[in-house]
């Protein structure tokens, strides 16, 4: 029961924070293992928006605690173009198929712990599916650390251009 009280807390919060504000044009949410804090999550905003720039506009939502509840209806709402998670659920829900290959943007060789083998609808497949953002700058520049979270990008993703576009400056180096 505490495990329910706290997803409704924090779908409350997450349904507060969605107000009559212009909708982004990539949405990216980022769930760590020790929660992010508010004042960390309005850091990490500013500094992906400033790493962006004007277009695409970009959005973050931090979940402030770590749920595989939260994170299972986050991913099946298909409203998030980028997902940041802890690399152990990363490589678990890429194992399970869904995500958008990123060799197009990075080299494998550079991202090792992003290359999965991943069985979508049936079909055995390796690929770079999250980029690690261990060495990120967006991270760095914060004075934060983005240890053991990789970034990727869900198939219902609806902005996946866009997001590709954004997911090259989240994990630049």
């Amino acid at each position: 029961m505490p495990a329910l009280a706290a997803l409704l807390a924090a779908l409350a919060v997450f349904a507060a924070g969605c107000g009559s504000k212009p909708k982004a044009d990539v949405s990216v949410f980022l769930m760590a293992a020790n929660g992010v804090p508010q004042e960390a999550a309005d850091k990490l905003q500013s500094g992906l928006t400033a790493a962006v720039g004007a277009s695409p506009t970009v959005h973050l939502q931090a979940a402030p605690l770590f749920s595989m509840e939260l994170m299972i209806v986050q991913l099946a709402a298909g409203e998030h173009d980028i997902i940041v998670l802890p690399n152990e659920q990363f490589q678990t829900l890429a194992k399970q198929g869904g995500l958008v290959p990123l060799e197009d943007l990075f080299n494998k060789d550079d991202y090792k712990a992003g290359i999965v083998e991943s069985n979508d609808n049936g079909k055995v497949e390796t690929h770079l599916y999250g980029v690690p953002l261990d060495d990120a700058k967006w991270f760095k520049d914060q004075g934060l650390n983005g240890k053991g979270l990789t970034a990727f990008i869900p198939s219902n993703s609806k902005h996946q251009d866009n997001a590709k576009k954004v997911i090259v400056k989240l994990a630049a180096k």
